[in-house]
């Protein structure tokens, strides 16, 4: 029976070197059916760690420059959203277009806590909340993506006053969850500094449960009380 015996050396130097691929699949072939067995399995390697950074840097991109995951923790954006919905931000489009009414955003609101809310309004509107019902610039909004008769209370501790105006300074927005009775919003904290509280991207889809995959339309709503079915 003939022995091969592997070059080491040369083989270290084909690893080490600029040669490419071809040059080192060469080494093995000819050498006997363990050698290349042992070289499929070298080459098999190469290409998978190739394949791994590749595809780890195409996640990295992404990650940082086009889109995140995140997970919804709490009930201040039901229906739309649910507790344990994971959702795709955009990080990309705003960048270009910056936020309008009716987008959610994911913003830093301190070190410990991400929150999501809808913008309402942006700098130099004046907001107004009276009766139940959201005014900006005088006008009544018509909140489609809220469910029939939800209704835009001022709780204890809130900063802003029934009936009076806020207006937005520049540069800043006024968010709101949409499920108003449980939704730590800028009723209480007034409104968001970009340039403090971090945004992290706009939803555009809904990902998870895979039932319940989605895009995400800014002016739709689901029904009231899906969030309390048996299927969440």
């Amino acid at each position: 029976m003939n022995i091969h015996r592997v070059d080491t050396e040369r083989l270290k130097r084909l690893l080490l070197s600029d040669e490419n691929e071809t040059s080192l699949a060469n080494f093995f072939v000819g050498k006997g059916p363990f050698v290349a067995f042992i070289g499929s399995i070298v080459m098999w390697f190469l290409d998978s760690v190739q394949v791994l950074i590749v595809s780890l840097a195409i996640f990295i991109v992404f990650h940082l420059f086009i889109v995140s995951p995140h997970t919804i923790e709490g009930p201040s954006m039901e229906p739309n959203f649910c507790r344990g919905d994971v959702i795709l931000a955009d990080k990309l489009t705003p960048l270009f277009r910056g936020y309008t009414y009716g987008d959610v955003i994911i913003f830093k609101k301190n070190d410990n806590e991400d929150y999501i809310k809808r913008v309402i309004g942006l700098g130099g509107d004046r907001i107004k909340i009276e009766e139940g019902k959201v005014y900006r610039n005088g006008e009544l909004l018509n909140e489609s993506y809220l469910p029939v008769n939800r209704l835009t209370e001022l709780p204890s501790g809130a900063k802003m006053v029934e009936g009076e105006e806020y207006i937005v300074p520049s540069g800043h927005l006024f968010v709101l969850g949409d499920n108003r009775r449980q939704s730590a919003d800028s009723r209480f904290f007034l409104s968001i500094d970009p340039s403090v509280n971090t945004i992290k991207g706009r939803v555009v889809v809904v990902i998870w449960p895979v039932r319940d995959f989605r895009l995400f339309n800014p002016s739709e709503t689901r029904p009231e009380n899906i969030c309390h079915t048996n299927n969440y």
